[in-house]
């Protein structure tokens, strides 16, 4: 039986800080997606390494309730910081294919979204001066964002979330709040609970197993998502999750 997850109320000191032996993420993974506990979708994602930056490419496909959202996307990410540097994204449903490119210069992000013929440009500054980009189901920068507060031992750390797809930039704030021993049917790991709290947004957490570098279980929970790395838990996720003292 999977459990159903809720967020802390408030954000409190953390484990110690990623060290240099984080390994490098694998050449490929992939997450399962669920929503109100049925499979719904996955998310795969393929990495090269360069000496000045890790490019993923991803493919993410999910049912929604209006139809199967299916996105590809390229990442640039800082092989140091694990910081989006640019990211470009095509796809959509069947009646409205979106193209979206964003790229952070300091403290800016600059968004273009493309649907049909009209486009929409901004140039945004971030929130305490750091921005970091994700996209919506794509469990690549899921991945980056754990990694990327992982690096420093700061109980929380505040930073701008940035929407390829929407443009969109939100104040947040984010801290590894406590420790769990996660069980799936075949394997257990001593993880971090990172929990992300959004600005005018949902908040949400995930699971970071640091001998992985990359988190197990992320969790949605107010619109009832969740995403199971498919090398930690197989065909078929199941999950205990014991908090540690």
């Amino acid at each position: 039986m999977r459990y159903t997850l809720f967020l802390a109320a408030a954000l409190v000191a953390a484990g110690a800080v990623a060290d240099a032996t984080t390994p490098r993420l694998p050449e490929s993974f992939s997450y399962t997606i669920y929503i109100n506990g049925e499979r719904a979708g996955r998310s795969e994602s393929h990495v090269t390494y360069a000496e000045d930056a890790i490019s993923i490419e991803s493919k993410t496909w999910v049912e929604l309730g209006q139809g199967t959202l299916e996105v590809t996307c390229h990442t640039e990410a800082d092989p140091r910081t694990f910081r989006v540097r640019r990211m470009s994204v095509r796809g959509g449903n069947p009646t409205a294919i979106l193209e979206c490119t964003a790229e952070v210069s300091g403290d800016t992000v600059f968004t273009t979204q493309v649907v049909g013929d009209r486009e929409t440009h901004r140039a945004q500054r971030a929130p305490e001066g750091v921005a970091i980009v994700i996209e919506d189901y794509d469990m690549t920068h899921q991945v980056l964002l754990a990694r990327a507060l992982a690096q420093s031992d700061a109980p929380t750390q505040q930073f701008g979330l940035a929407f390829a797809s929407t443009g969109a930039l939100l104040a947040s704030r984010a801290g590894f709040v406590s420790e769990a021993s996660v069980e799936s049917a075949t394997q257990e790991a001593i993880c971090r609970r990172l929990v992300v709290e959004v600005t005018s947004g949902a908040p949400f957490m995930s699971y970071y197993d640091p001998e992985r570098g990359m988190p197990v279980y992320v969790a949605f929970p107010t619109v009832f998502t969740e995403a199971f790395l498919d090398g930690f838990y197989g065909d078929e996720p199941v999950s205990r999750i014991h908090p540690q003292e």
